[in-house]
């Protein structure tokens, strides 16, 4: 968590200077065609990547750099390690925070610096909000979430039943989905009941018929391979699936 290592204290604000990180969740905003990714390495902190490729890329694409920000201790950030990420229809971006736990929600609508020698990555404290994931956190220090998540999905079309752009984080430790209304901050928890156990790596939403309500659509997730090697039964106990998550509008919906 130590501020060390973040990007942005290496950088000269005197020159251009050129970023390397490795990149993982990717996702294009329908707000504005702006490419966003993750870029998870270093983990600490991490950081986020927007790229607007203007009328006549490359020579007219910019891209800005955003870190968590942080702590009041100067030492150690609000979030770190991120996986996944996506962007929802007002081209608010989401990000999932494997290393501690956190779903970050970032609006650069709310940056007062967006470019210049101080927008070096943390320059933007007021554009995150940080939820903390569902669940135990990890004993013996700084807060930890006991779940980990991974890439993520982002129910623009209320695919699952629980409305519009509501981002979903894979809790990869809890046999679940972690959907997240941002209007009440509060969370709905899809979780694959004990002893068939799941261990999501990514999900999407698919609507088959629009006319046909609650029974028309769904969300679905995959089993990744490794851990489901070590279920109760072994390789052969599950093998690969699918599971597929819907919401009645009331419980005698049918």
């Amino acid at each position: 968590m130590s501020s060390e290592s973040g990007v942005a204290a290496k950088l000269d604000p005197k020159k251009d200077s050129q970023l390397s990180a490795s990149g993982y969740g990717l996702d294009t905003s329908i707000s504005d065609g702006a490419v966003w990714q993750s870029a998870f390495n270093p983990a600490v902190p991490s950081g986020v990547i927007r790229l607007q490729t203007g009328t006549n890329p490359p020579e007219t694409c910019k891209t800005e750099y955003f870190e968590p920000p942080l702590l009041a201790d100067g030492k150690n950030y609000a979030a770190f390690h991120n996986r996944g990420l996506m962007v929802d229809s007002k081209g608010v971006a989401w990000v999932s925070f494997a290393g501690n736990g956190r779903l970050g929600r970032l609006d650069i609508n709310k940056c007062k610096v967006r470019s210049g020698p101080a927008a070096t990555g943390q320059h933007c404290p007021e554009g995150w909000e940080f939820h903390q994931v569902p669940g135990p956190e990890v004993k013996g220090g700084a807060a930890f979430s006991a779940d980990y998540s991974y890439l993520m999905p982002m129910d623009l079309f209320d695919t699952t039943g629980l409305g519009k752009d509501v981002p979903i984080v894979l809790g990869s430790n809890s046999d679940s989905l972690l959907a997240f209304n941002d209007q009440t901050k509060k969370w709905t928890i899809m979780r694959v009941p004990y002893p068939i156990g799941f261990h999501a790596r990514s999900a999407d939403g698919r609507i088959d018929d629009p006319h046909a309500g609650w029974k028309g659509k769904g969300t679905y997730a995959s089993y990744a391979s490794g851990p489901v090697w070590t279920q109760e039964g072994g390789e052969d106990a599950s093998g690969p699936q699918m599971v597929k998550f819907q919401f009645r509008p009331n419980p005698l919906a049918y």
